[in-house]
């Protein structure tokens, strides 16, 4: 696979030396017609039984939270006047409640399908945004005081009045928060600083969060952009690079690392067509295949369609389309998302249709250079081995200097009827379809495997050549396994195109 890198895939996984098309959704719970859902976080309590999810919702202008059940049962929450505002809502959740916050109403706490406002906050205290650390929690994003971190009375996750709460001071304004076990992080558009839990000092009963700025030339956009996996933290900055912080040799302990802009990554065509300074970005972290998604707004777009994703363990980008979510959470092994345009809650990554409409496929190869542009690659073949769903439709268009020169398109119509007696009882390329294949119940994971060969009026002449693969899966899955087209360099003195 690494020798035909793709600059431009959509809709696949990465799956041993292999792509395969990517999994789709299933609908979860359908809440009340109205506007799409502003916030999904976890609801876990100390009894399992009583586990949910929590769903900020907006419904002809009346605000309401949902608690699901595992059935994707919604139960309306009554919150009065207290949440009057339709903004963006995060969660924080410990132990049997989860604390609400959504920058315009009061802090807010949600036990079992109660609403209250906690005794121990300051008057019209109203953050954005908060992580647990050090067991406090720390919150900022306070309009009326944007560079304050507010940090609570240890185990007491709602009192930020009584003693041993603080407050901090940024030099600029807060855009998020991140924490690990060992560290908390505080992000501006420009900064990112670092406070270690050896850095916490305590005098007399004043506590001091001593911290020291990484190397870095930017922070974070949005708190919903950043992505905490295990001690690496993950984020997309005002620029729209996507960047890690992981462990080094600096001074301060980290290093922060751009990945986004490298030549490998792959997608730093595709951000630029994303408008930069997006400010509700969204991201999340798929633990149960080590995938981190974010959604983003499209060029003049009023809704999120455009998705990212980093596969922390192959280290590489994907690009997903006609996906349109506005947040997402892993919660008790399942991922679940909210719609962007509609009101509903989704099963993510659990099938393999768009509830019954096929899902688009797309693979190029790289364009495939010579060494001098006086000559001419030559297109002897191309080969690629499928192993695909019987309803699956296939076109393999190869193009050459930016023109294309053939197409060959595979469907259910082609398939054969009966078991090939045996690999190569006959010459490969006969038909539009080899054949080599085995066929065996429809419907299942996978079941058909071909090579799909365009051959012998391929003698195409070019300085770049490109093989680009189209599909449409109904019920099953496309896997890729070789997409090495067999090229030839052929002498200046033979270069010319009409032969």
């Amino acid at each position: 696979m690494a020798g035909c890198y793709s600059p431009y895939a959509r809709n696949f996984r990465l799956d041993g030396q292999s792509v395969v098309s990517r999994p789709w959704h299933q609908l979860f719970s359908t809440l009340l017609a109205g506007d799409y859902p502003r916030g999904i976080g976890s609801y876990l309590t100390t009894t399992p039984a009583n586990n949910r999810l929590v769903v900020r919702h907006n419904i002809s202008w009346t605000q309401k939270l949902y608690v699901i059940d595992s059935a994707g049962v919604a139960t309306a929450v009554t919150t009065g006047a207290n949440i009057a505002s339709d903004a963006r809502m995060r969660f924080f959740n410990v132990a049997n409640v989860v604390y609400c916050m959504n920058w315009v109403d009061k802090f807010g706490k949600l036990s079992g399908t109660t609403y209250t406002t906690p005794t121990f906050v300051p008057l019209n205290f109203a953050p954005a945004f908060a992580v647990p650390f050090d067991w406090k929690m720390v919150a900022s994003g306070r309009p009326a005081n944007p560079n304050t971190i507010y940090y609570s009375v240890a185990d007491n996750y709602e009192d930020f009045t009584n003693a041993g709460a603080d407050t901090g001071t940024s030099m600029e304004q807060i855009t998020g928060l991140a924490s690990t076990n060992q560290a908390l992080f505080y992000f501006t558009k420009n900064t990112v600083s670092v406070t270690d839990k050896g850095d916490i000092v305590n005098t007399s009963g004043v506590i001091s969060y001593n911290s020291t700025y990484l190397q870095t030339q930017e922070g974070a956009v949005n708190h919903d952009s950043i992505v905490v996996v295990g001690t690496e933290i993950f984020y997309i900055t005002p620029s729209n690079s996507v960047s890690q912080i992981v462990r080094g040799a600096n001074v301060n302990g980290y290093d922060t690392i751009n990945l986004s802009d490298q030549e490998w990554a792959g997608i730093t065509e595709y951000m630029k067509e994303i408008p930069k300074g997006q400010t509700d970005s969204r991201g999340y972290y798929q633990e149960d295949t080590n995938l981190i998604h974010w959604f983003f707004k499209g060029q003049d777009s009023t809704i999120y369609n455009k998705t990212v994703i980093y596969d922390v363990i192959n280290k590489k980008f994907l690009i997903d389309t006609n996906r349109y979510f506005y947040g997402g959470i892993f919660y008790e092994g399942k991922n679940y998302t909210i719609s962007n345009i509609e009101s509903k809650v989704f099963y993510d990554e659990v099938s393999y249709d768009d509830q019954g409409s096929p899902i688009p496929f797309e693979y190029r190869t790289k364009y495939f250079y010579v060494s001098w542009w006086t000559f001419k690659n030559t297109l002897r073949e191309s080969r690629t081995l499928l192993d695909i769903n019987s309803l699956a439709v296939v076109d393999q268009t190869i193009w050459i200097d930016w023109g294309r020169k053939d197409m060959k398109t595979v469907n259910s119509d082609n398939l054969p009827t009966q078991v090939s007696t045996g690999i190569g009882t006959q010459e490969i390329g006969t038909y539009a379809i080899g054949t080599e294949w085995l066929v065996v119940t429809p419907n299942s994971d996978m079941h058909e495997i071909y090579i799909l060969r365009t051959k012998g009026n391929l003698n195409k002449k070019g300085i770049k050549i490109q093989r680009r693969r189209t599909m449409w899966v109904v019920w099953g899955r496309v896997r890729l396994k070789n997409l090495l087209p067999r090229l030839e360099t052929l002498p200046p003195e033979s270069n010319s195109l009409t032969k």
